[in-house]
Formats: C-alpha cells, structure tokens, sequence
C-alpha cells in the first residue's frame, strides 16, 4: 500500500496521503461485520458475487493506474 501511495501521490501532498491511507484499517474491523451480515441475509452466493465483482473493479483500477504517466509538480 505505501509503495503505491509513493507513487501516486504528490511530492507536497505525501504526508497526507499516507495519514489518509491509515483509514483503510477501518476495514479490517468492518469487513467482517459487513460479510456476517451479508451472508447472514443472502447467503453465500450474493457473498462471494460482490466479493468477485469487488475484486475485478480493483484489478481494472489498477490496471488503469498502471498506464498513466506521474506529472510533474514543477511544470
């Protein structure tokens, strides 16, 4: 995760987007709470269905990230 961020993010903008990343430890917590409740509710299926679809939407986005180039600040 913080390779990408280094990439990603701007050279003034670094620290602030490695103290917003922090945020993604939240899903730890709420993901399983939200997949108990999904598999609870609907079942298996439609648990595993948004789980793939959750993935490949991943996947495309980072194939997207990967072809676009890094600007510049000093332009």
């Amino acid at each position: 995760m913080n390779v990408h961020l280094d990439r990603i993010a701007p050279d003034h903008l670094r620290g602030a987007y490695f103290g917003a990343s922090s945020f993604y430890s939240l899903g730890y917590a709420l993901a399983p709470l939200g997949g108990g409740i999904m598999l609870d509710l609907y079942g298996e299926f439609w648990l595993f269905s948004v789980s793939v679809v959750l993935c490949l939407i991943v996947v495309y986005l980072y194939s997207i990230l990967g072809n676009q180039k890094r600007q510049s600040i000093s332009d």
